[in-house]
């Protein structure tokens, strides 16, 4: 098999320099066979780490902490003064919870980037948006059932308005 790689070869003072230049995106690991003989196979840098830590995970984990725990905030207060769908399906706290862990995961994939790490946050990232669509679909309802409610109160029916919401 021929091979793109040209040695060169300098002699200084009694010493054989041999210098062998490997084109960018390669590594080259030596693997022993039985006899002496070294094999050589050259591996592509572009893996899941790599792609990974271009796109900022630190950033994108600061932020999906930071919008669990502010939709968890939101989510208390709406508890307390708003019951309605998304309060009973609890969208505010399991998404939340899903949110944090899943930035914590990203952070901790940045500082180690180990395989299992970055397979584990790519997965809850992948978690994270479907959490993510489920509370738009849930919150969603929410809208559109307080917009009827004052929809009807304030046009139609004044006596609705008794009740509070």
């Amino acid at each position: 098999m021929a091979s793109s790689f040209v040695p060169v070869v300098n002699t200084r003072n009694g010493f054989t320099i041999v210098t062998q230049v490997v084109p960018g995106g390669t590594e080259q690991y030596g693997l022993g066979t039985g006899g002496g003989v070294s094999t050589r196979h050259s591996v592509n840098k572009q893996d899941s780490v790599t792609k990974l830590l271009k796109g900022e995970p630190k950033a994108l984990g600061t932020v999906q902490i930071m919008i669990g725990i502010m939709m968890l905030l939101f989510g208390v207060v709406k508890t307390a003064h708003f019951p309605s769908v998304g309060v009973v399906s609890g969208v505010t706290y399991w998404g939340s919870c899903i949110y944090i862990t899943s930035g914590a995961l990203c952070v901790a994939a940045d500082k180690k980037t180990k395989p299992s790490l970055v397979r584990s946050s790519l997965a809850m990232n992948i978690i994270s948006a479907v959490a993510a669509v489920a509370a738009i679909v849930l919150l969603s309802f929410d809208i559109a059932i307080r917009y009827s409610y004052c929809y009807r109160c304030f046009y139609r029916d004044p006596e609705v308005c008794e009740v509070s919401i």
